[in-house]
């Protein structure tokens, strides 16, 4: 360890220590009284933690509502040892120490000085040979990552790295054991893997490419009430964000034209289940899909497909005489594309043709 002038610290070092010249210093000191929940349970000092740990006394748990000298005092009072190096020792400390700088008040990563720790008896200095490992975690704690948030979720955590390049195994590793160390030992992260492509359209709506095999999670992307076709335009989007292609206009622009001449209509078809609760209803769309039903064969429990033949008329599919409501599968065909509006430019790419003032845009397409 560097040799320092107490008078200097705060100037070219930071000293961890309960009587060091800066806040920071006396904070980050293991006498510093800071409620930390540990997996050991709850203590109000890493010091209490330190003693309780190397005690087997039945009265160490005393040490939890400990801090400062009397934490030292008390652990030294029932036998606890002062000091340890074996690793498991070391681990939670460190762990404890993670949780403790994550509370820290004061601008833990602004300063560059090194961190430090001796004693200062009136100007005597009585170096620390002991403890390298605490202060090499505290200053490894103030590096950070600088990682890419990608997707958050109540349960989940997606990063990348600044630069976009993979995560080694021994990164991914490490990282999750660092997460872990933060939280009680009933809450444990598991690892999800690595993904080259990650699209994020919103909260629990997102896509996950791992170099071979391709994600869909939320319920706007795979709504099971979305025709054939409509399911198939999505894929096709997927693919061209998760590729690099940029004929989303073309692909856009082939199911307008197969909309306006739609001859298998079951592939823009919504699928339906006859239930009792639909029998009941008195709403004006399971009114008409009662309406369309009259006569035919379906029972509760049935699954049958139906479409739009007119603005307030719903059909079976096995009636379709070529008859159908083209402005509803063009506003479906739109809606359904701005399912992608926070990652594309939607309103720029996509012209939405159920409107009257764009209809004259078809004969564009024909």
């Amino acid at each position: 360890m560097a040799s320092y002038n107490p008078e200097n610290d705060g100037v070219d070092h930071i000293n961890i220590y309960s009587k060091g010249a800066t806040e920071l210093g006396r904070w980050l000191s293991n006498f510093t009284e800071c409620d930390i929940n540990t997996e050991d349970g709850q203590f109000k000092s890493i010091e209490g933690y330190w003693y309780w740990l190397l005690s087997s006394d039945p009265n160490r748990e005393t040490l939890r509502n400990l801090s400062g000298w009397k934490a030292k005092e008390y652990g030294r009072e029932i036998k606890a040892l002062d000091w340890c190096d074996e690793d498991w020792f070391k681990e939670k400390i460190k762990k404890a120490l993670t949780l403790k700088i994550n509370q820290c008040p004061y601008d833990f990563k602004s300063s560059n000085l090194p961190f430090t720790h001796y004693y200062n008896y009136g100007g005597k200095v009585v170096e620390v040979k002991q403890g390298q490992w605490i202060i090499d975690h505290i200053s490894s704690r103030r590096k950070g990552y600088n990682f890419t948030l990608v997707n958050c979720d109540t349960d989940s955590i997606m990063v990348a790295k600044p630069d976009g390049t993979p995560f080694s195994e021994e990164e991914q590793t490490r990282l999750l054991n660092e997460l872990n160390s933060l939280f009680p030992e009933q809450i444990r992260w598991e690892p999800d893997g690595t993904y080259p492509a990650v699209v994020v359209l919103k909260a629990k709506n997102y896509i996950l490419y791992d170099g071979k095999k391709i994600t869909i999670k939320g319920s706007a992307l795979k709504d099971p009430k979305k025709s054939p076709a409509l399911k198939e335009f999505i894929n096709k989007m997927i693919d061209c964000l998760l590729f690099d292609k940029t004929n989303y206009q073309e692909i856009y622009h082939s199911y307008v034209k197969e909309i306006l001449n739609v001859t298998d209509i079951k592939r823009w078809a919504s699928r339906k289940t006859l239930s009792s609760t639909m029998q009941e209803s008195d709403r004006t769309n399971e009114t008409r899909i009662l309406d369309a039903l009259e006569g035919s064969n379906y029972v509760e429990g049935d699954r049958f497909y139906t479409f739009f033949k007119s603005e307030n008329e719903i059909c079976l599919v096995e009636n379709f005489t070529g008859e159908y409501d083209k402005n509803r599968l063009l506003k479906s065909l739109y809606n359904t594309a701005s399912i992608f509006s926070t990652v594309l430019p939607t309103k720029e790419l996509f012209i939405n043709y159920s409107l009257k003032t764009k209809q004259k845009f078809l004969e564009e397409i024909k």
